[in-house]
């Protein structure tokens, strides 16, 4: 008609038809509040968007439109299923106890809306307001179940009849849910299925009953708001509102993974056909024509109120409502009357749902009027009689009398039949036995009650020949479920079950799950089913194998080098596979966004040559960061750099450092002037001005300065030579003014009593210490003041520790609530008094431990037997320690793709002595050795040589094991993880209890029938080439091959030619120099080359200036003098350690090529390495 009107007579049609909505009616200013608008789109995918007809909806209290909604149709709905699939395959990979964590901020945001949400409800469905909150209260109480729920999804573990099976279940989820829900319950429904479908691992596409969209979109977009702040894809919970054919698409549609449908059993029939005939999953909630049973000893005062709230309650329009009262017929006529004096008592109280007087509020609409009304007709023509009620009110709205009928047979067609109405049919019977049969001759399942005193009926009503429903009430009414409980019944009701108990199920998959971690394949029933393997037989080290110096950098990173949390977001250290340069990166605790710091820098440092501690993280985000170029400060990832202090020509260096808002402090190692060795000191840089003072000096060695919380002291350790940062050190604290220090104390001090002080760490104003004065670095908390009693914090027998090779190292953390602790591998949580063992599956090396002052999770960079260095997070709130991982330098999916070899650890005596090592057996399923031979093996001497061989994954190794070599990796006394004695054991003993320990190692296998005695291999670097070497020259030498990497020669030559740091190693190692220079003679290989005999090749490289390059250089052309088997590669570039992944590679196929070729195996690779003086 509007073509016929002018545009100022339209505008007037639209200004009055808009008028005549309640939503504009100041006292429905509540729905506004929930978003909801004139005009609302009745779709929601990740955006709301509609493009089907645009409908009203009515509020049954008066027949008056609320607000307009445009509906969805076909295409809207194949947007939505689209999306919700898009968004399932993320969601499904969150962990449960994450998802949980949404689901109760769901919770939590539908509890700042439960009065406004509950008007709604009341508003557009018709229930009374308490009734209306108390849905949305459900809606909640859910949110609050699944939450708890995240944390105990669980599958059964079985027996296996196969040794060495595991036998289990895994659940995964669907995923898709579609949901269709009722009028009745316009919240309620959907939050059951939501918040269960969520929190295991699904997407929700819902499609709500035509009648009540407006509660749909509120709800919707208070579940929008949470996902959003949680960076989810919303379309996750997806909404169709709609008519029958959007219901139509979902039911037949295969994507949908589960369809939970809630209404009339006629319809859920046609449902229940449709996605079984595509063998879809369902949950059906249908009908329930529900009855209460009243015993003759039943308690009356509690039957009456019991049965009218559930008869009358929601005027009739629940599922679980009372429709039927079987009565015994002792109380029969007693029970009736009462009944119609307490009905009589809430006509006056029958009106608008949102009065807060009101009790029963109207019908859904005049359709349920219509079916009220020929319900009460028929059950008249059937010889009933109506006690009370059988009338329509005449007012504005849908209202009724609530209405109790007597006078019918229990099998009436009328009473059979459920009418979605307040009307009661109250039935006769005379013993139990009938009134059960009464209860079950329904086609209906859903609730039931018995009101009795004898306990025996209750066992008898809830046994096998009770109430066949699927809610078996005792003194309750049939309505009012709690969440705790699977929600649903049987029959024509679906069997569907929702809400509590074990109904999470019904959305996830089970998957029967056998696991054979044995190297047999038996099969059940005690089967024989033989074939031959497949393998290729060929002697031990001559395999090939897929793990080749090329897999060692197509990596993420060849490590995580150091890191550090700050608020939400983590930040870390990486050594670029390829270039070999240190990259700083950060991401959020709780997103996947990687971002690149410091772009173009190379973030590591080079005081003592070793470096380390070249990054520190401010509580604003912005990061202190090093290079060789010095001292640098970045605000954000996306600002420039700014210069804080210059290197000058690598004359400065920098490390270790601590934060004011005025000034940097830190370790400085000044190389100016002619003298050999630079001075070590410590220093402040003022921020502002980047003058530079002189804060502590005088000791040869600083490390972890560290202000006070008050910026008020500083504290550090320092020590002085012959020591090294693991012998008799000291802590030392002075005032702090700025930048400026004053009044010096020593606050601990090991010199000359044999202990060892490090990590000296604020916890207020009290300090925590590492010391080994029990033979094992523990950590102590003390006052920070001279002579302080000090407290061990976890008496253990392992070391809280490690040798500080490089600045920087964290082995332990601490903040407000958590003390944690990497005790050699173990990580421990203390919180008040209370200490705990972390378990950390498949991570066994911990290090840089790091935790936000205010914060619940524990950062560290973690490896273990088959995992490379990662970034991992422990949340430490949570009882189940649950274990994250945030970056891996090589991908987990990656290494068990291949065959690891996994290490057993080995003990044997040597001097009397317990030591042990790692043992890598070879590990190739391609092929087998000829039968009745051993593997060789390849001895490892650790560098150090303090440190510790470990048990995490190395490519290097199995690049070995997966060619046919067993790896035997030694920790010889003077190793750290022992206690400090065995670690001293090496003093004055380098070159003999060390050479003693890895030979006795070897001749261990030898016995226990591991090995080839006549093959066996060493190799070692640094201090470790050193071993080997004096292996060589022993009396006792088994060697059959060796190789040295940039390995100690010339101990001499090393005292004069080393770096600071170690300048007065030797002397603990060996004996004082010049005094004690015979002894240095008598071990260095360099003068003893006459008693090498074994083939032996030498890698170095040019740059090295902590084992010079001549050494090796020295060593090869005497031996190739000597007419031994011999090799030399150089590497330009290269320094103490091989970084570039060229490099890498060329010394390791020159390795194992020349160790193969050594003795008499011919190897699988090809090398550069040149052979000189060969035997074969």
């Amino acid at each position: 008609m509007n073509r016929f009107l002018n545009k100022g007579m339209v505008a007037t049609l639209q200004r009055r038809m808009a008028s005549q909505l309640l939503i504009n009616d100041s006292k429905y200013a509540f729905l506004k509040e929930l978003g909801i608008k004139e005009n609302n789109a009745g779709v929601f995918h990740g955006k709301w968007a509609a493009n089907g007809q645009t409908v009203q909806s009515f509020a049954p209290a008066n027949n008056s439109p609320i607000a307009n909604v445009q509906n969805g149709n076909v295409k809207d709905y194949e947007i939505a299923i689209t999306e919700a699939r898009k968004a399932y395959n993320d969601w499904c990979e969150v962990p449960a106890p994450r998802r949980g964590e949404i689901v109760r901020q769901i919770g939590d945001k539908l509890r700042t809306q439960l009065q406004n949400l509950g008007k709604l409800v009341s508003l557009e469905m018709g229930k009374i307001s308490a009734e209306g909150v108390g849905e949305v209260q459900e809606y909640v109480d859910i949110c609050d179940y699944a939450t708890g729920l995240s944390r105990s999804l669980e599958g059964k573990i079985f027996p296996s009849e196969r040794p060495g099976h595991a036998l289990l279940e895994q659940w995964n989820p669907l995923g898709v849910v579609g949901v269709i829900s009722a009028f009745n319950f316009p919240c309620a429904v959907y939050g059951w299925n939501n918040a269960l479908a969520l929190v295991t691992g699904n997407s929700v596409v819902w499609k709500p009953a035509p009648s009540t969209p407006l509660t749909a979109i509120a709800v919707t977009k208070l579940v929008e708001k949470v996902l959003v702040a949680n960076n989810v894809n919303p379309a996750l919970c997806s909404l169709v509102c709609g008519e029958g054919d959007v219901g139509q698409a979902l039911v037949k549609d295969k994507r949908v993974n589960l369809v939970s449908f809630t209404g009339s059993s006629e319809i859920g029939k046609i449902v229940g056909q449709q996605v079984q005939a595509r063998f879809g999953k369902l949950l059906l909630e249908l009908g329930g024509n529900n009855a209460i049973i009243v015993n003759e000893d039943a308690d009356l005062n509690m039957v009456v109120p019991a049965t009218v709230f559930a008869a009358v309650g929601t005027a009739g329009q629940r599922c679980t409502t009372t429709r039927r009262l079987i009565i015994h017929d002792k109380v029969y006529d007693q029970v009736v009357e009462r009944l119609k004096k307490a009905y009589a008592q809430f006509e006056s109280r029958i009106g608008c749902p949102l009065d807060s007087n009101t009790i029963i509020g109207p019908l859904h609409n005049q359709q349920a009027v219509g079916k009220y009304k020929a319900s009460i007709a028929e059950a008249i023509a059937s010889g009933g009689k109506i006690e009370y009620g059988g009338k329509v009110l005449e007012r504005e709205g849908n209202y009724v009398l609530p209405t109790i009928v007597t006078g019918l047979k229990h099998d009436d067609p009328v009473v059979l039949r459920e009418t979605f109405a307040p009307i009661l049919y109250a039935l006769k019977f005379s013993n139990l036995e009938e009134a059960i049969a009464i209860n079950n001759e329904v086609d209906q399942g859903l609730s039931s009650s018995l009101f009795t005193s004898n306990i025996q009926n209750v066992f008898k009503w809830m046994g096998p020949k009770g109430s066949d429903c699927g809610i078996v009430n005792v003194n309750i009414p049939t309505s009012g479920a709690e969440i705790g409980g699977a929600f649903g019944g049987e029959k024509e009701t679906g069997g569907g079950r929702e809400s509590g108990s074990d109904s999470w199920r019904q959305y996830m998959r089970r998957s029967t799950c056998t696991i054979n971690y044995s190297k047999e394949l038996p099969l059940a029933q005690g089967i024989k089913f033989e074939i031959r393997r497949m393998t290729t037989e060929a002697v031990y080290g001559s395999w090939s194998s897929p793990i080749t110096p090329d897999l060692f950098g197509k990596c993420n990173c060849k490590s995580i080098c150091e890191l550090q949390v700050v608020g939400d977001h983590v930040y870390w250290i990486e050594q670029n596979a390829v270039t070999g340069k240190r990259e700083l990166y950060s991401k959020p605790t709780n997103g996947d966004q990687i971002t690149r710091w410091a772009d173009g820098f190379s973030v590591q440092t080079a005081v003592h040559e070793y470096g380390g501690g070249a990054l520190h993280v401010l509580q604003d985000g912005s990061v202190l960061f090093a290079t060789v170029e010095g001292v640098f400060y970045q605000k954000s990832a996306d600002s420039g750099v700014e210069q804080l202090a210059e290197a000058n020509n690598r004359t400065f260096r920098f490390a270790d450092f601590s934060v004011t808002d005025s000034h940097v402090f830190c370790v400085n190692e000044n190389h100016q002037g002619d003298s050999k060795f630079p001075e070590n000191r410590l220093i402040s840089i003022d921020r502002s001005t980047k003058n530079q003072s002189v804060v502590a000096s005088g000791a040869d060695f600083y490390a972890y300065p560290r202000v006070s919380p008050n910026g008020n002291r500083l504290v550090w350790m320092q020590w002085n030579h012959p020591n090294m940062p693991w012998d008799e050190t000291s802590i030392k604290m002075a005032d702090l003014n700025g930048g400026v220090t004053s009044n010096e104390v020593t606050l601990k001090d090991g010199t000359g009593k044999q202990i060892n002080y490090s990590e000296p760490t604020w916890d207020g104003e009290e300090l925590l210490t590492v010391n080994d004065s029990t033979n094992w670095w523990n950590v102590y908390r003390s006052a920070a003041e001279p002579n302080a009693l000090e407290k061990n914090l976890n008496p253990i027998q392992r070391e809280i520790s490690y040798p500080l090779w490089q600045l920087g190292f964290r082995n332990y953390v601490i903040n407000k609530k958590y003390l944690v602790m990497n005790a050699d591998g173990v990580l421990y949580v203390r919180s008040g008094d209370v200490t705990v063992e972390i378990p950390t599956p498949g991570y066994t090396v911990f290090g840089y431990l790091s935790i936000d002052p205010n914060g619940s999770e524990i950062f560290a960079i973690a490896s273990g037997p088959k995992r490379a260095s990662s970034v991992i997070s422990i949340d430490l709130k949570n009882k189940d320690f649950r274990l994250k991982v945030h970056r891996e330098s090589r991908n987990s999916s990656d290494i068990d793709s291949l065959e690891i070899s996994e290490p057993e650890e080995i003990v044997f005596k040597s001097g009397g002595v317990n030591v042990s090592g790692y043992f890598y057996p070879p590990k190739n399923s391609s092929y087998t050795a000829p039968p009745g031979t051993l593997p060789p093996v390849l001895l490892l001497g650790h560098s150090g040589p303090t440190a510790p061989a470990q048990n995490n994954l190395d490519l290097k190794k199995q690049f070995f094991t997966s060619r046919g070599i067993a790896v035997f990796d030694v920790n010889y006394r003077g190793s750290t993880g022992f206690g400090t004695e065995f670690r001293r054991m090496l003093y004055k003993n380098s070159g003999i209890v060390d050479r003693d320990d890895v030979l006795n190692g070897a001749k261990a296998l030898i016995e226990q029938g591991r090995v080839d005695e006549n093959k066996i291999l060493i190799t070692g670097s640094s201090a470790g080439g050193f071993l080997i070497l004096s292996c060589l020259i022993s009396p006792n030498n088994i060697i059959k091959a060796a190789v040295s990497l940039y390995g100690v020669a010339d101990l001499l030559g090393l005292d004069e030619d080393t770096h600071k740091l170690e300048q007065s190693y030797n002397e603990l190692l060996i004996g004082k120099y010049p005094e004690e220079a015979s002894i240095y003679e008598e071990r260095s290989p360099i003068y003893h080359i006459d008693k090498i005999r074994t083939p032996i090749a030498f890698l170095h490289g040019k740059e090295d200036t902590v084992v010079p390059m001549n050494q090796s250089v020295t060593m090869f052309e005497k031996i190739r003098a000597s007419g031994v088997t011999t090799a030399l590669m150089l590497f330009d570039g290269e320094g103490h350690g091989f970084r570039n992944g060229e490099v890498i590679k060329e010394s390791t196929e020159a390795t194992f090529y020349f160790l193969m070729k050594a003795v008499g195996i011919q190897p699988s690779i090809s090398s550069k390495i040149e052979i000189f003086n060969k035997k074969l």
